[in-house]
């Protein structure tokens, strides 16, 4: 079983993914060609956040397409060993609720409060966490 990263590991990375992004953004300026590069990188990857984008090609700067697993394998092509997957950030919604007077977690509430937000009598919002 794979170990869990822990709280502090996470940060971590998420700082070394955004320095590295901020390096690659200087990179761009570097040149006219440089630009012209990054712009038709984008064009290949416009659904995704600028923020992906320059994430994609910092780790794979000849990607032409991106997927995650089981959409690789629905398309017939498998996962070779060794092969390592490119990090994104993915949007994860969390929706909190008001229990005495603080925002908690909506999985971390009680039954009745989780009936009350079913039922529209106690207000609910969403964040969104990457």
């Amino acid at each position: 079983m794979a170990k869990m990263k822990t709280n502090e590991e996470r940060k971590a990375e998420l700082e070394a993914l955004t320095e590295q992004m901020g390096k690659q953004i200087d990179s761009y300026f570097e040149s006219p060609e440089k630009i012209r590069e990054h712009l038709q990188f984008l064009g290949k990857f416009h659904q995704y956040s600028m923020r992906n984008a320059i994430l994609i090609e910092s780790q794979f700067p000849g990607a032409v397409a991106v997927g995650s697993y089981p959409f690789w394998e629905k398309q017939g092509a498998q996962v070779q060993k060794g092969e390592r997957g490119i990090k994104v950030f993915v949007p994860n919604p969390v929706t909190y609720v008001l229990h005495k007077d603080e925002w908690v977690p909506l999985s971390k509430a009680p039954k009745p409060i989780k009936d009350g937000v079913k039922q529209g009598r106690i207000p609910s919002r969403k964040m969104m966490y990457f």
